[in-house]
């Protein structure tokens, strides 16, 4: 028994990490992302490589997400000209919380709906 518990210690060290839990690089491709935005479109990241992205995770009862979308919003406005396309995505909640969200806060890119948190540990 004891030598089987070194074998699965030995293992795991051994093993390399899965993709998910990498630490991502300056570079590295992201994670395929697919989700329907809060007006019903289909949203791809893969639609938007080699364009510069701003992907921001967030939940409308989230204090600090509701303090950083001015600036998200913004970033948006001023660099939209230059190319930057910004993704919110609406983490654990549905459509109608995310067009909410839209509507208070003027929010004026893409906002992607994750109802059931398939973006968690991607």
């Amino acid at each position: 028994m004891k030598i089987v518990r070194t074998l699965a210690l030995v293992a795991a060290f051994l093993i390399p990490a899965a993709p998910a839990l990498a630490i991502p690089r300056p570079g590295d491709a992201a994670p395929p992302l697919a989700l329907t935005s809060a007006d019903g479109k289909p949203v791809a990241l893969a639609s938007l490589r080699g364009k510069p992205v701003y992907v921001n995770f967030f939940a409308t009862w989230c204090g600090p997400c509701r303090v950083e979308t001015p600036s998200i919003v913004a970033l948006s406005k001023k660099y939209a000209s230059r190319g930057l396309h910004v993704v919110g995505v609406d983490v654990g909640e549905n459509a109608a919380k995310a067009l909410g969200f839209v509507h208070d806060f003027n929010v004026p890119y893409t906002l992607a709906v994750d109802p059931d948190n398939a973006t968690r540990g991607r």
